[in-house]
């Protein structure tokens, strides 16, 4: 990905004005053992529901992923045709593939996938660089 996206209207926490607010409070002031997330806290304490700002659990951005595996799935499942892994003789792409035709599930794509395309993409990334200077 060349372009910068903006996910701010997807992810406030990902919009540049609101990390660059949080990169400007003291380190001390950002965390606290007693209390979770003071900062975002203390910013929403007027337009959030009490029961959300003493909530003592913890979103972990699934809904986001499966979203995002949703929208570009078919994109994804492209990458395994001409697979650098694969022609390395690293991986087989077709049990990959195939995940791409089932619906989000955290606990059978986020692992093995993840890895696999984290590594696919490295690979390419690392397959088109110059070898001179590289250590």
């Amino acid at each position: 990905m060349t372009e910068t996206q903006d996910f701010s209207h997807t992810s406030p926490f990902l919009d540049d004005q609101v990390i660059q607010v949080c990169l400007a409070v003291r380190p001390e002031e950002r965390v606290t053992p007693w209390e979770f997330k003071p900062l975002i806290k203390a910013a929403m304490a007027d337009i959030m529901p009490p029961g959300v700002l003493t909530r003592r659990t913890k979103g972990d951005g699934t809904t986001l992923v499966a979203e995002g595996f949703e929208a570009h799935r078919r994109e994804l499942a492209e990458l395994w045709d001409g697979s650098r892994l694969a022609a390395l003789g690293l991986i087989d792409p077709g049990p990959l593939r195939e995940l791409f035709d089932l619906s989000y599930n955290d606990s059978l794509h986020r692992g093995a996938m993840q890895s696999a395309l984290s590594c696919e993409l490295w690979a390419r990334a690392t397959a088109t660089q110059p070898t001179g200077g590289r250590r």
